[in-house]
């Protein structure tokens, strides 16, 4: 078992949800890294050896969905989880998410 904290990726447009998350997980033990868009995902995911990246839907130019997309075609689920999370809930997401 590794004595590693596990890399998080938090990858939001707003500035407060980035930090909210952030420090709630970092009090936890995780080793945090943060993005505020999915400009150069793949690159942040490899740099930073990310075990799980929480990656907000809603995000202007690259969406979460899009970025998710981005993320799978480099990586499975088993290799990179991947937990989106959105501070609002539209109708149509979670249909999208799960397609």
């Amino acid at each position: 078992m590794s004595s590693q904290p596990a890399r998080l990726l938090i990858v939001d447009d707003n500035d407060i949800n980035r930090q909210l998350l952030s420090r709630m997980l970092a009090k936890r033990g995780y080793a945090i890294s943060l993005a505020e868009d999915a400009q150069g995902l793949l690159e942040l995911v490899r740099r930073d050896a990310v075990d799980l990246v929480l990656l907000d839907i809603d995000m202007p130019e690259i969406s979460g969905l899009d970025g998710l997309r981005m993320l799978r075609e480099a990586y499975s689920a088993i290799e990179l989880p991947v937990i989106m999370v959105t501070g609002r809930m539209r109708d149509g997401h979670s249909c999208q998410i799960r397609q």
